[in-house]
């Protein structure tokens, strides 16, 4: 009988661990699925939403975005709701390996397109 105490006290210590383990998880994603869904707003141009940092550009529509460059300026375009806006120039260096064609071919994809200013 001592035998099969003995062998049930390891169990139990497994699942009493277990228990607190996956408590402890579901408590950490539910505090960094919070944290991800409240990004700031400090400034609204148009239908965009600009965060604290570059690169945090989102339309408000939740309408997917692209960021793409013109020459040493850095665009942000909706093209669902076809507008685009200019968030800085010289703040990535992917513009300096792009080709003048690039940024024809980038100018030409938001022809008609309203730029928010």
């Amino acid at each position: 009988m001592d035998q099969d105490k003995w062998r049930t006290r390891p169990a139990r210590k497994t699942q009493g661990l277990i228990h607190r383990l996956s408590s402890m998880l579901r408590a950490l994603a539910g505090t960094a699925s919070e944290m991800l869904g409240q990004r700031s707003v400090s400034c609204v141009v148009g239908n965009f939403l600009i965060g604290d940092f570059f690169g945090d550009v989102r339309c408000r529509h939740g309408h997917p975005t692209r960021l793409f460059n013109i020459g040493r300026g850095h665009f942000v375009a909706c093209d669902i709701c076809r507008t685009f806006i200019f968030v800085g120039s010289n703040l990535m260096s992917s513009w300096r390996e792009e080709t003048e064609d690039i940024w024809r071919a980038n100018s030409d994809s938001v022809e008609g397109y309203e730029w928010l200013k």
